[in-house]
């Protein structure tokens, strides 16, 4: 290792490197508020790949999600609040057509 190289590596590892803190009460990139769907709602997947109509069972805060259960198989599984805003690869509200 000679020349520019040899001289660069070398200040990268002799220079101190200080990061300027970001003060802890600033919150550059806000997250949305979520809006969880009623319980007991009932909602219609957009996915096209699949023919499935789902109810809304319960909350989960800790983590953002919600239990859903699909009315045709009666199979639980969990679903990201995002994805009930009634658009594409989400689900739709029944009756709100």
């Amino acid at each position: 290792m000679t020349g520019r190289f040899a001289l660069k590596t070398w200040l990268s590892f002799a220079k101190p490197r200080f990061r300027r803190a970001r003060s802890p009460g600033i919150d550059y990139y806000p997250r949305m508020k979520l809006e969880y769907p009623d319980i007991g709602s009932k909602w219609k997947d957009l996915d096209s790949r699949v023919e499935r109509t789902v109810e809304v069972i319960r909350y989960d805060h800790a983590k953002p999600r919600i239990r859903i259960a699909c009315i045709e198989t009666q199979r639980l599984s969990w679903a990201k609040p995002e994805r009930f805003n009634g658009k594409s690869g989400g689900y739709a509200k029944i009756g709100d057509r």
